[in-house]
């Protein structure tokens, strides 16, 4: 994939990604606690990688946020997130297609 079209379809919305996590965790987080996050997703290896490490980032420049990112297959992913739902345990964000 080309630089420009990986910026297009994984940086932009990641970039929105993180800015929706910061609201999140502004609105769930009181002056002394960590806002706990969970972040559902899935993509390619390289996907997983850079999502990964925009987390980690997020994580080191917003200490009093802590997201945690759960990688599911493709394959499994819908299923994944209709049984979460079931179950009242959705994560606080995740990718929808």
């Amino acid at each position: 994939m080309h630089f420009c079209a990986f910026q297009s379809y994984v940086i932009k919305p990641l970039i929105g990604l993180v800015g929706w996590l910061a609201v999140l965790a502004a609105v769930a987080a009181s002056a002394d606690d960590v806002a706990q996050l969970r972040l559902n997703f899935w993509g390619s290896p390289f996907e997983k990688g850079a999502i990964e490490k925009a987390v980690e980032s997020f994580n080191t420049s917003h200490p009093k946020i802590h997201v945690t990112a759960q990688h599911t297959p493709y394959s499994a992913y819908a299923e994944k997130i209709s049984a979460e739902v079931a179950a009242g345990t959705p994560p606080d964000v995740a990718y929808l297609d």
